[in-house]
């Protein structure tokens, strides 16, 4: 499970806060239907750049979990797993190559009254997880693909309902087409949809668990930027716990589409090795973090394959 391996450093260069994105237009939503009601209902955390939500394990409750659609299974810290059943080992691809990481079951594991029982996690393993890194818990497609997921980044909610439920009937009718995003859902639940940044077309994941926006090298030639040009940024922050200095290199671009969503500039990451899925395609490539749609409405029916997001 190679999404996994990215946490090792994306939740570093997310502590650094999400890039500024301009809205230029919004498309306008009905109300909502009276009869679609949520499952679940519950805030998302301030405490970090990517949408975070109180979960509840069997015997450990409230723990702080980041909601990652970019990974097919979630992630927990050693700590956590202490009473979790053994399932195995699996071979999952991290920056240096493969480490052999434990699979273990949670006997359940709730947010608000959705529960779901017996849900797999890789156990976060400290060879290639820093000990200071803050997060111990990471909520992957495994538990989402059991409903209708709302992450309402616009009003800080996160909705969960019934599996199945058809987005038009949560936004309400008659709901503008062009808020449905082209989005193909993988057989693994990654998301992958078109994007275009001026007259570029690139191929795009929704990755939740990622802060920024992350171009390959691809796309950057394709809008005639050079990477190691004037126009990068190093950004430079230490962590409070360990007092270890970390940087990474950006870049702005401008003239960002997904769907009906149209960001005027924002910043993205330009360093290949803060991604390593970035460096493999040979096309135009954007990988779409919580920081460039983190203030709007990213709505996923697992069930018919359809992905919305709402300005």
């Amino acid at each position: 499970m190679k999404r996994a391996a990215k946490t090792t450093r994306n939740r570093l260069t997310a502590r650094i806060g999400a890039c500024a994105a301009v809205l230029l237009f919004a498309v306008p939503i009905a109300a909502a239907v009276d009869s679609v009601t949520p499952i679940a209902d519950v805030a998302l955390l301030r405490e970090f750049v990517q949408p975070m939500v109180v979960v509840d394990f069997a015997d450990l409750p409230e723990q702080h979990c980041v909601i990652d659609t970019g990974s097919g299974v979630g992630v927990l810290h050693s700590k956590l797993t202490v009473k979790a059943g053994r399932v195995g080992l699996r071979n999952i691809t991290v920056a240096n190559g493969k480490v052999a990481m434990p699979v273990v079951e949670m006997r359940s594991v709730a947010i608000g009254a959705a529960k779901v029982s017996f849900v797999e996690f890789l156990q976060r393993d400290q060879s290639w997880f820093a000990a200071d890194e803050p997060l111990p818990c990471i909520i992957g497609i495994n538990f989402l693909a059991h409903f209708t997921v709302d992450l309402d980044g616009s009003s800080g909610r996160m909705r969960l309902f019934p599996r199945g439920t058809k987005i038009d009937s949560i936004l309400g009718t008659p709901t503008p087409p062009e808020v449905h995003l082209a989005a193909k859902i993988w057989q693994s639940g990654l998301i992958r949809v078109e994007t275009r940044i001026g007259d570029v077309r690139a191929q795009s994941q929704i990755d939740t668990g990622w802060g920024y926006g992350s171009a390959n090298s691809a796309l950057l030639n394709a809008l005639g930027l050079d990477k190691d040009g004037r126009s990068v940024i190093t950004r430079s922050w230490t962590n409070r716990d360990s007092g270890r200095t970390h940087s990474i290199q950006m870049m702005e671009i401008n003239d960002v589409r997904i769907g009906a969503l149209h960001i005027d500039k924002t910043e993205i990451v330009v360093s290949d090795t803060t991604l390593s899925v970035i460096r493999k395609p040979f096309e135009p490539y954007l990988q779409i973090g919580w920081g460039l749609i983190g203030k709007h409405r990213l709505l996923i029916d697992f069930t018919h394959a359809d992905v919305a997001l709402v300005p």
